[in-house]
């Protein structure tokens, strides 16, 4: 095998060390995905299993989630649809990522659109 480029462990290596220095942005982005967990409880009146930034939204069903992972699309929001074989059928989902940056009206946008939905 071909050992990766020197520029890519470089790369590695530095980010490593400033992860080391993001503890307010770690904090910001739990307490942003606690919020948001919140909201996808209050719409869908089920207990959101995720405790990551990495939050679902549960379809249940594959043609479901594609058409609100377009709509969502539609209003800028990247959130993609997750079906099988990832997940068992049943298991479709969307999937939110959320990172540090975002704000309290982004969130407010996305749980609006999911709302109208």
């Amino acid at each position: 095998s071909t050992a990766i480029p020197p520029v890519c462990a470089a790369w590695t290596l530095m980010m490593t060390e400033e992860l080391e220095k993001m503890s307010e942005e770690r904090a910001r982005l739990a307490e942003i995905s606690s919020e948001f967990r919140v909201i996808i409880e209050e719409i869908t009146g089920k207990e959101c299993v995720s405790r990551s930034q990495i939050v679902p939204l549960m379809i249940g069903d594959a043609a479901k989630a594609v058409e609100m992972s377009q709509h969502l699309l539609e209003h800028e929001v990247i959130a993609l649809a997750i079906r099988r074989p990832t997940v068992p059928p049943g298991g479709e989902r969307i999937r939110f990522s959320l990172n540090a940056g975002l704000t309290g009206k982004d969130i407010s946008k996305v749980a609006d659109i999911i709302r109208s939905i």
